[in-house]
């Protein structure tokens, strides 16, 4: 199955409630960890040598600097509406959280 990244539509049609909770998400962890001042990369992040089940899940939340999170809830904001209008809400969050394990996965076996 091909999954269509363009469509013929100018605007999204409804309101990308995954997108913005994706955004919201990331933003709450990202100040959680700012105000707490936690060092949350052992717990929530992807350890190849000691891997958990949350920490797969959890890594693609937890951003390293301000810069690198408002760069990547840019992008999101500006590429995810339409790509959950096009391939539907379910498939879109599926699919980021597919990629996070994609990474992690990567990661491992990198390391």
């Amino acid at each position: 199955m091909i999954l269509p990244i363009a469509h013929d539509r100018d605007t999204v049609r409804r309101v990308p409630w995954a997108s913005f909770g994706l955004i919201g998400a990331c933003f709450a962890i990202f100040t959680a960890i700012a105000l707490t001042g936690a060092r949350p990369f052992a717990t929530l992040g992807f350890v190849p040598v000691d891997p958990t089940p949350w920490g797969l899940v959890a890594h693609p939340f937890v951003e390293v600097g301000a810069i690198r999170l408002f760069g990547n809830l840019l992008l999101l904001y500006l590429a995810g509406p339409l790509l959950e209008d096009v391939w539907g809400r379910p498939t879109f969050v599926a699919l980021f959280l597919g990629g996070g394990v994609a990474a992690a996965a990567a990661h491992a076996a990198l390391h």
